[in-house]
């Protein structure tokens, strides 16, 4: 017995110093752990390294670490980080579209590096008439235009401005080429109860719409604004299709679902039409939440909602019909009882 006492005690030993190894090497692993991310940003039409350019790091749609690129275009961020956590790089520059990549890693990485291309804004034509303002991509020509158009009295203009100096900016991607141009497509949903579901998006086009001032400064416009975009013409979408609209939210490195849009016939050409609540980026994109050509998505989400109210009516009805049944066996039983007594 001593001796099979002195195996048993020498495995318990050898089970707890495994044990107590896989649970140090977790624990190590869940802890934060100092990294450094090298960050390379240049044109993507140039390819030149760009300096200046604001780069964030995101996770849980929290920024929690930050820097700018040097001349040579590259930035190096140091930051703790968690083994397994799902980290979004965002990087912006004035006059250039956003890009972001994603960034994850399993095992701790001796070096790392990211390259991010930001393409350039596209300056526009404006048009200020009396009432309202235009914003049109290029020449006017017979062809249909992406063009922005909003009421005049909505364009908040310092006094001290006046249109002549206002510079519009209207960039749009048909291409998948051109939308990689654009933040990394990840949407996020936020329902009636708060809760936020996360997802790859599917994207049909993107504009990024701006409205400066000759010093850069960036013109607010309150109200809303009608955005209108060709569609590619492989597309399969349908007139009167319902589109959802994201927008991209600089303050979580992510895109936000924000309303419908709505496919247009125009002559030969499909156009998607949204009325946005201000300027900014904004891409037209499926979900997984909303698959298909979203034929009717709207109505489909209204017939839905009236359907499981007529039936939770029709439930309680049911229920209230089966306690007075209930109600009116049991006095009749009660009553007959009565009366043969």
């Amino acid at each position: 017995m001593s001796g099979f006492s002195r195996s048993a005690a020498l495995l318990l030993c050898l089970l707890g110093c495994n044990v107590w190894k896989a649970v140090t090497k977790t624990l190590r692993e869940r802890r934060a752990q100092e990294v450094t991310l090298k960050v390379h940003v240049s044109d993507s039409s140039t390819h030149q390294p760009l300096d200046k350019v604001f780069i964030e790091i995101f996770t849980n749609q929290t920024s929690f670490a930050s820097g700018y690129s040097e001349t040579n275009g590259i930035a190096f961020i140091t930051f703790h980080y968690t083994l397994g956590a799902q980290l979004f790089i965002v990087a912006t520059k004035s006059s250039y579209v956003p890009n972001s990549s994603p960034w994850l890693a399993t095992k701790l990485p001796l070096f790392s590096s990211v390259s991010l291309l930001l393409h350039p804004e596209r300056i526009a034509t404006l048009m200020v008439y009396d009432d309202v303002v235009q914003i049109v991509s290029g020449f006017q020509g017979t062809l249909i235009q992406p063009r922005i158009q909003f009421q005049r009295r909505f364009l908040n203009l310092p006094k001290n401005l006046s249109y002549r100096s206002l510079i519009a900016f209207l960039t749009v991607a048909v291409t998948p080429w051109e939308v990689g141009g654009f933040p990394y497509l990840q949407g996020i949903d936020v329902n009636r109860t708060g809760n936020s579901s996360r997802f790859e998006l599917t994207p049909v086009t993107a504009v990024s719409v701006h409205l400066l001032n000759s010093d850069g400064t960036e013109i607010q416009v309150n109200g809303p604004i009608c955005v209108t975009i060709p569609l590619p013409a492989n597309s399969r979408l349908k007139h009167d299709d319902a589109l959802p609209a994201w927008k991209f939210d600089k303050k979580i490195g992510a895109w936000l679902k924000s309303g419908l849009g709505i496919i247009q016939k125009e002559g030969d050409y499909f156009t998607w039409t949204y009325f946005a609540p201000q300027l900014g980026y904004w891409i037209a994109a499926m979900s997984p939440q909303s698959p298909g050509n979203l034929a009717g998505v709207g109505a489909s989400d209204i017939t839905v909602y009236h359907t499981v109210f007529l039936l939770a009516i029709l439930g309680g009805m049911t229920i209230i019909l089966l306690v007075l049944l209930c109600l009116l066996i049991y006095y009749c039983s009660v009553v007959g009882n009565c009366s043969i007594l």
